[in-house]
């Protein structure tokens, strides 16, 4: 589980992770949390992952990645990447 915190509601943030998501062959899903951050499962080889964890840090150009926590998945998350609530 990745909690990301800062400026990312309603900021284009959801849709950009969907994309890198794609990009590095993610599974899994993303769905804000709160107001000031997002939680992001996903699953993928190590180096896929860590270029994934990377561009998160980073966000798009409307938001502002203060904190990014990981925490060790529970379940496996769906086959593909999706955008939740």
């Amino acid at each position: 589980m990745i909690k990301v915190s800062g400026r990312v509601y309603k900021t284009g943030y959801r849709h950009f992770v969907k994309q890198m998501a794609r990009v590095h062959n993610i599974q899994g899903n993303i769905r804000y949390h709160d107001k000031e951050s997002v939680l992001i499962e996903a699953t993928a080889n190590h180096r896929d992952l860590q270029l994934f964890i990377d561009h998160c840090k980073l966000g798009n150009a409307d938001s502002r990645v203060k904190t990014l926590k990981l925490t060790p998945l529970s379940r496996i998350p769906s086959p593909h990447f999706e955008i939740k609530n």
